[in-house]
């Protein structure tokens, strides 16, 4: 059968800092110090024998605050690798701090069939956009299952175990 969950929910995050991101002055790069998102989900799951199918859509608005920092956050590796990275025309300068906020969301889809005994297929595929980034995502794999009991292992364990989180 089909079991269809639909309603609000809240991701939030924080972090200290980024005090020790590592990057001889290729840019920055997305970690938030702040980061939250109210949203409205929805996921579908449905079973067969042998397999199931995942997947869930959100949409919601997300405000975001990402502090600056040194590309080496240890001071005397810092000081020992500047000169060097000078000579080669490349900067250890900080990167800026930076705000957003927008509309945010996320699609995914993940089949999993059983092959055999302990054989299983898994294929996936996302898509998330939001005010820092968008990325997509596939992907592909066989995998075996050990033991004998196999009745849990036709969804793949990240959405049973985070069925109704969002992100």
């Amino acid at each position: 059968g089909w079991w269809v969950t639909v309603g609000p929910s809240l991701y939030a995050e924080t972090y200290a800092r980024n005090a020790s991101f590592t990057s001889p002055g290729y840019g920055g790069y997305f970690s938030p110090q702040m980061m939250a998102q109210p949203s409205l989900g929805a996921s579908a799951s449905h079973w067969w024998h042998g397999g199931g199918i995942n997947m869930s859509a959100t949409i919601g608005y997300q405000w975001l605050h990402q502090g600056g920092g040194p590309y080496l956050g240890f001071s005397p590796l810092r000081n020992q690798m500047t000169p060097q990275l000078a000579a080669q025309g490349l900067s250890l300068s900080p990167y800026a701090a930076s705000s957003g906020s927008n509309i945010a969301g996320s699609v995914n889809a993940v089949l999993t069939q059983r092959l055999s005994t302990h054989w299983y297929l898994d294929a996936g595929a996302s898509y998330q956009a939001n005010p820092a980034f968008q990325q997509a995502q596939a992907g592909l794999d066989i995998r075996y299952v050990f033991g004998e009991n196999h009745a849990r292992t036709f969804i793949p364990a990240q959405y049973v175990a985070g069925m109704g989180r969002y992100e």
